[in-house]
C-alpha cells in the first residue's frame, strides 16, 4: 500500500467533508479547491510534468472548470504568445447530486460535447464519479466512488477507511487518463529537439483554431 497516495485521497475526503459541514457550501463551486488540491497532489505523486489549473485562460470562449497544462520553460512570456496556453485535456465538474453513470451508461450535455470538440480529452466528474472521454465521445475509463450523493457524504466522514478502499482504483484511473493524454513524466529523458516537437504538438490545436 502506498501511504502517500492514501494520504492524498484521505485529505481530499476530509476537505470535502469539512466544506460541507460549514452549511454554507454551494453544490458545486465551493468544492473546487478540494478537487484541485487532490488532482495536483496525485499529479506530484504519479510524477507527471503537468499542473491542474482552475478557471484556465485557454483563449476560447468555451472555458472549462480546470485544464491540465504543462510547466514550460518560457511560461513568463505567455506560453508561446498571447492566448496560446498549451493543454492536454480539461476537467469539467458537475453537481455531486447528479448521477453520471446509470446502469453502466452515461449522457453528455451540449456543454461537455463542446469541450470534447475543442479540447479532445475531458475528465468529467461530480466529485464521486470520474469519466475519461475522448474526441469520439467514448468513455475510455471510469471509476465510481459511490453510487449516489448520500452514500458519498457518508463515505467521506470515514475518510481513513474510505481512502484505503479506493486509492488503488483512483490511482489507476488518473495514471491511465494522463498517460492516454500523452502527458510525460518528469523523469522522461527527452533531448531538446524532442522537447520542441513535443511542445509544438501541444499547442498545435490553438494554431488551427
Amino acid at each position: 500500500m502506498s501511504q502517500e497516495c492514501v494520504h492524498i485521497i484521505k485529505s481530499y475526503f476530509d476537505k470535502m467533508h469539512h466544506i460541507r459541514q460549514t452549511g454554507c457550501a454551494t453544490d458545486e463551486l465551493s468544492y473546487y479547491c478540494a478537487l484541485e488540491t487532490f488532482i495536483n497532489g496525485m499529479i506530484c505523486y504519479l510524477g507527471f510534468d503537468v499542473a491542474c489549473v482552475s478557471q484556465p485562460g485557454l483563449g476560447k470562449d468555451n472555458r472549462p472548470d480546470f485544464a491540465l497544462c504543462p510547466r514550460l520553460k518560457n511560461h513568463k512570456t505567455g506560453y508561446f504568445g498571447v492566448n496560446k496556453c498549451p493543454f492536454f485535456g480539461v476537467i469539467e465538474v458537475e453537481n455531486p447530486s447528479k448521477n453520471m453513470i446509470v446502469e453502466n451508461k452515461f449522457e453528455l450535455d451540449e456543454q461537455v460535447c463542446n469541450y470534447i470538440k475543442d479540447y479532445n480529452y475531458v475528465v468529467l466528474t461530480n466529485y464521486r464519479e470520474f469519466l475519461l472521454l475522448n474526441e469520439d465521445r467514448e468513455c475510455l475509463k471510469c471509476y465510481q466512488i459511490s453510487e449516489d450523493e448520500e452514500q458519498f457524504w457518508s463515505l467521506v466522514e470515514n475518510s481513513s477507511n474510505s481512502a484505503t478502499k479506493h486509492f488503488r482504483k483512483l490511482e489507476e484511473f488518473l495514471n491511465f487518463s494522463m498517460t492516454r493524454m500523452n502527458i510525460r513524466k518528469k523523469n522522461d529523458q527527452r533531448n531538446e529537439n524532442e522537447r520542441m516537437v513535443y511542445n509544438s504538438r501541444v499547442i498545435g490545436k490553438f494554431d488551427k483554431s
